[in-house]
């Protein structure tokens, strides 16, 4: 019996969608002497990040990314001259809008009329994300069998079957976005998002026998 051939390709597929989200980044600061004191300043600010979002209409809450509490130093690596300044405790806090700019506008206003003072940025998304993803492997897999088949017709063969499949990669091509300083949450820009990509790469290796 003769020998099967082995053809290997690489395939690509890609996907793009319009956004159907604005992804909100909200950053606080609470700096004290205390850690109690701390912690408290800390709580009124996310308190008063909430209150603002659902002034402005948001269905969503804010949910917490990331926490931290750590001291406060001066000359931190010179133990003759450092000393206590406190606490500082961070949050992070994240909550996805439609694309909306009179929503988002309302939720500038709010959070600059709030005692929150925090730091934003906001960055476009696509909500189901999944589906984006699944659509590219897809792609890839009907790109690499037909560049498979392209080879073995010119190499007069005929593919028999995968002998191996490898997910190579993922790419995405996030959408626009931008951060602003608490000095500057008195107006929201008018913002178009782009289209948002993501790619897909998968390496497969094909069994080929002469055509008979």
């Amino acid at each position: 019996m003769e020998q099967a051939a082995e053809i290997t390709v690489k395939g690509y597929g890609n996907a793009s969608a319009m956004p159907d989200g604005i992804s909100i980044s909200l950053s606080v600061l609470s700096h004290k002497k205390v850690y109690a004191q701390t912690i408290e300043g800390l709580n009124t600010k996310v308190s008063a990040v909430s209150l603002a979002l659902t002034r402005a209409g948001c269905t969503e809450s804010a949910v917490t990314k990331s926490y931290g509490v750590t001291e406060v130093w001066t000359d931190q690596y010179d133990s003759a001259k450092r000393q206590f300044q406190g606490y500082q405790a961070t949050q992070k806090l994240g909550v996805t809008i439609p694309v909306d700019n009179v929503l988002l506008g309302r939720v500038f206003e709010e959070l600059s009329a709030s005692d929150s003072q925090p730091d934003i940025g906001i960055t476009f998304v696509v909500r189901d994300h999944a589906a984006m993803e699944k659509f590219a492997r897809i792609s890839a897999v009907i790109n690499a069998k037909e560049a498979a088949g392209d080879l073995a017709d010119a190499s007069g063969l005929k593919l028999m079957a995968v002998k191996s499949i490898n997910f190579t990669g993922s790419r995405s091509g996030y959408g626009s976005g931008f951060s602003l300083a608490q000095c500057d949450l008195g107006s929201a820009p008018e913002v178009t998002p782009d289209a948002i990509s993501h790619e897909e790469s998968v390496l497969m290796v094909w069994l080929a026998q002469p055509n008979t």
